[in-house]
């Protein structure tokens, strides 16, 4: 079930990525990578700084797109955009850490990111969360510690 939480948050990323505001480089960007040229799209990301732009990369870096496979890249690229707000950002960091997924598994940290997304209004974080058994996303710490 987790496996298709990350699924679901990427894909919503990927697709709420052309509804935001942004800058020029990102929208090039996401344009090269749907169609499918890694290389154009690793560029144009790599001089964008923004959340949107360093979470697509963070996805490159996992995959391999247009870049060498490199998972230690993939999480800060994903930390980086998480904690600049990125909701889609935030769960993933959140499943992550839940699943122990190339870093120490930690469930209080993993709700937490959790908890900031849903907090956003991300319905997956909140789906995330309702299946941890958490009720709502600002009262996290009572819950956790009551745990």
């Amino acid at each position: 079930m987790k496996k298709y939480l990350i699924g679901s948050c990427l894909c919503v990323a990927l697709l709420a990525a052309g509804s935001r505001p942004v800058l020029a480089d990102y929208e090039a960007g996401l344009r090269a990578y749907k169609q499918g040229d890694y290389t154009r799209a690793f560029q144009e990301f790599s001089s964008d700084g923004s959340a949107s732009s360093q979470f697509i990369l963070s996805l490159m870096y996992q995959k391999g797109d247009g870049t060498r496979q490199d998972r230690k890249a993939s999480l800060a690229l994903l930390r980086s955009a998480a904690e600049k707000g990125l909701d889609v950002a935030q769960a993933s960091l959140g499943l992550i850490y839940l699943e122990g997924a190339g870093v120490k598994a930690d469930e209080k940290t993993g709700l937490e990111w959790l908890a900031k997304a849903a907090a956003q209004g991300l319905a997956e974080a909140q789906s995330a969360l309702e299946m941890a058994g958490l009720e709502h996303p600002t009262l996290i710490g009572t819950q956790l510690a009551s745990k």
